[in-house]
């Protein structure tokens, strides 16, 4: 067994096997965790079938941090051509809402291309995307 951070990597129960190869081979060092839904959400990241790094959310069935977590919506929450890595839930606390945020990372740089840092809004359940991601910081090759 594994262990990144303070969660197990055998802590989840198996995904949707068409979406994640294993989690195993998470690869979050350490996943983030939000409320959401009334649950414990984990945002991950992990390799689909055809190698292409995605972000994923599990669910905790006890409502707790060690879990057992399953995943949530059965596909990626996001994917995109050169890979989605290191998910961080940010959460907007102005105004009368908590707002929440995903912050993830293309992962072109891993064929040495420029490389951009993500800002996008979640739903407020965190088991969806809105609007369109907002780049905020990009690296020069």
């Amino acid at each position: 067994m594994r262990k990144h951070g303070s969660v197990h990597s055998d802590t989840l129960l198996q995904p949707h096997s068409a979406v994640l190869v294993s989690v195993a081979l998470l690869l979050t060092p350490r996943p983030w965790c939000m409320h959401g839904a009334g649950r414990l959400l984990l945002f991950y990241t992990a390799r689909r079938r055809d190698g292409t790094l995605c972000i994923g959310v599990a669910a905790s069935a006890s409502n707790l941090p060690t879990g057992p977590f399953a995943d949530a919506l059965g596909q990626p929450l996001l994917c995109r051509p050169d890979g989605a890595i290191d998910p961080h839930v940010f959460i907007d606390r102005r105004g009368d809402d908590a707002t929440p945020h995903l912050l993830w990372k293309d992962d072109s740089n891993a064929r040495g291309a420029r490389t951009t840092i993500f800002l996008q809004r979640l739903r407020a359940d965190g088991l969806g995307l809105e609007g369109a991601p907002k780049p905020l910081l990009s690296n020069d090759p």
